[in-house]
């Protein structure tokens, strides 16, 4: 894969070109100041002040904005750094950490720090958050003043809920003209803002998924649907209405939006029994690579873990659903397959998710989490059972895992599969 080109923008240099500045922010460092002042009364002392902290105790931020005779505006974030030297002289230095840039001739706008991006939201809000105290946003408002003065409709994408637009460029923005939250998730979506707001409101729903997150599947998703604008939410909202996506995706299908329920459930059965087959008919009955921390589990609670391709294979087709087109992911150590009193269950291991999931662990870094359970045709497994699960699961995060050593896994790799998102049905 061919990498992408690599951005460069030709910023003006203020000590050559004199453009007009302005200071947005200046950060106050109380350390800085008692130790300027300490150095005034006793170099040496203010040395052995200075050594006893680290670098960071003695930096502060600045933001300027410099404003060219060509139009062009560079917002500039510098890093004052202080220090004093073996023979008790103080010194100090600046340094350009990143920058917001505005070309005039090009009526774009990008964003400098490792490289050059293009700048959005979301990136615009990190380099003002990382100006301030502790990440302050609200201390740096002269910097969101400035900008918003220049692009008055960033105001209407401070407001979108589901910070959809805050991951668009400003150049895209700008060239379409997308200047209210409506048009920007028209343009991200490519359908009707009825159908959008329906599937944002049920991703949404009890705060379960980041809509965010669902852009990319989405343009995959919409390659196998007909009749989109008759997308309606007991469609969307139904347990196997990603997982037909996910079929008719590799059988190169059509799933028509305008179908009842019925039909989509029909069709989503008989697909899964076709990929099942195909499967049986052309792959050997081989283990999976399953990572270790799943087997210690398998062990510690006596669930049954699918183990081959062969057992995936049979269980989608017992059970009427589409777990084999999991045996990818379980054989790069993504998830797990269990069998419990007769119901499919689908495990991961994800540090970051597990504090979300396990608020009272003790062992709260990491830990193994339910992604779903799963019954006859995707019918939800009974409370009762995920309770029984859940305490099982709270016992082996707290009692087993903190002794467990963790092995690499390099079949392991965080790049996605088409539709590939955690809370899929089988």
């Amino acid at each position: 894969m061919a990498r992408a080109k690599r951005l460069e923008v030709e910023v003006l240099n203020p000590k050559k070109v004199k453009p007009d500045w302005e200071l947005l922010y200046e950060q106050d460092n109380a350390k800085i100041n008692r130790l300027i002042e300490l150095y005034k009364e006793n170099p040496q002392h203010a040395r052995i002040i200075y050594k006893q902290g680290n670098k960071g105790e003695f930096q502060r931020t600045r933001v300027v904005a410099y404003t060219y005779d060509n139009g062009d505006i560079n917002v500039v974030q510098f890093r004052h750094s202080f220090g004093i030297s073996v023979t008790n002289k103080m010194y100090h230095s600046e340094k350009n950490i990143g920058s917001i840039i505005y070309k005039k001739e090009t009526n774009k706008w990008y964003i400098k720090r490792t490289g050059i991006k293009l700048l959005d939201y979301a990136e615009m809000t990190a380099f003002i958050s990382g100006c301030g105290n502790y990440y302050g946003f609200n201390e740096c408002k002269t910097i969101t003043e400035f900008i918003v003065k220049r692009l008055p409709w960033l105001r209407n994408i401070a407001e979108d809920k589901y910070s959809v637009s805050h991951y668009v460029p400003f150049n895209t923005i700008i060239s379409k003209k997308l200047f209210n939250i409506k048009s920007i998730y028209r343009h991200v979506f490519g359908v009707p803002y009825p159908v959008i707001e329906m599937m944002m409101k049920t991703l949404n729903k009890g705060n379960s998924y980041n809509p965010t997150s669902f852009v990319k599947p989405w343009k995959e998703i919409k390659r196998v649907l007909i009749n989109v604008d008759n997308l309606k939410v007991e469609m969307f909202s139904h347990n196997g209405f990603m997982d037909a996506c996910k079929m008719a995706s590799s059988l190169n299908k059509k799933i028509n939006c305008s179908w009842g329920l019925k039909r989509l459930i029909e069709e989503h059965d008989a697909w899964a029994k076709e990929i099942s087959n195909v499967l049986l008919l052309n792959q050997k009955n081989t283990n999976m690579n399953i990572y270790h921390i799943y087997e210690d589990f398998a062990g510690y609670s006596g669930y049954e873990l699918l183990r081959t391709n062969f057992d995936m294979v049979h269980d989608g087709l017992m059970m009427s659903h589409c777990v084999a087109t999991y045996i990818d992911r379980v054989d790069r150590g993504i998830c797990a397959i269990y069998k419990v009193d007769g119901y499919t269950m689908e495990l991961e291991f994800e540090p970051v998710k597990f504090k979300s999931y396990q608020k009272h662990s003790i062992n709260s870094d990491r830990g193994l989490f339910i992604n779903q359970i799963r019954g006859y045709k995707n019918c939800e497994a009974p409370r009762e059972l995920v309770n029984i699960v859940q305490n099982m699961l709270d016992n082996f995060n707290n009692e087993e895992l903190p002794s467990i050593k963790l092995q690499p896994n390099n079949k392991y790799s965080t790049v996605n599969n088409v539709f590939e998102m955690n809370d899929l049905p089988f």
